[in-house]
């Protein structure tokens, strides 16, 4: 049995490569709703006993800021970590999850507060991070893992810093 041969003008080829571009593009929009590229699924390990709370910060093009928190019901959405922490309850000792929205930049940081309102600073490098692939853009989601360096690493952030991330230079509630 023999197929027969379609021949395709230009013409038509080019409107079959709209179409699909199209149908692609309709495809990745509804799916940027329902798992956003950026949204990443984060595990922060090696977390110093008595933090009060802490946040994952970005050094990008626009100067730090702390990541955003995702959340999903039927469709996706963020809000800002000044609202607050939303690590999953009752991790194990040491470590947090949760779900972030993930900013490409230069560098990435983790700011913690002390239970006595002190804040320390550190900034990760190659070996206590292991970032989202690329692939999360084709498929949507990601998951990364972060190791908090050692305490000696830590600095202390100026009040200026912390008013760049939105968060308070003293434990809210003081004076």
């Amino acid at each position: 049995m023999r197929l027969p041969r379609i021949r395709l003008t230009v013409r038509q080829m080019m409107a079959l490569v709209a179409v699909a571009a199209v149908v692609l593009a309709l495809v990745h929009g509804a799916r940027e709703l329902v798992a956003p590229s950026d949204w990443v699924d984060v595990t922060v390990r090696n977390v110093p006993p008595g933090l009060r709370q802490i946040y994952l910060i970005a050094d990008g093009p626009d100067g730090p800021r702390a990541f955003n928190w995702y959340f999903d019901k039927l469709l996706a959405w963020t809000e800002s970590s000044q609202l607050g922490q939303n690590w999953y309850r009752n991790p194990p000792s040491g470590q947090r999850f949760g779900h972030v929205q993930w900013p490409l930049a230069g560098r990435y940081g983790a700011v913690a507060q002390r239970s006595d309102g002190t804040w320390e600073l550190w900034w990760l490098g190659p070996d206590d991070l292991r970032g989202p692939s690329a692939m999360r853009y084709i498929a949507g989601g990601g998951t990364a893992e972060v190791r908090i360096p050692d305490e000696s690493r830590a600095t202390s952030p100026t009040p200026e810093f912390l008013k760049q991330l939105g968060l308070p230079d003293r434990p809210r509630g003081t004076p």
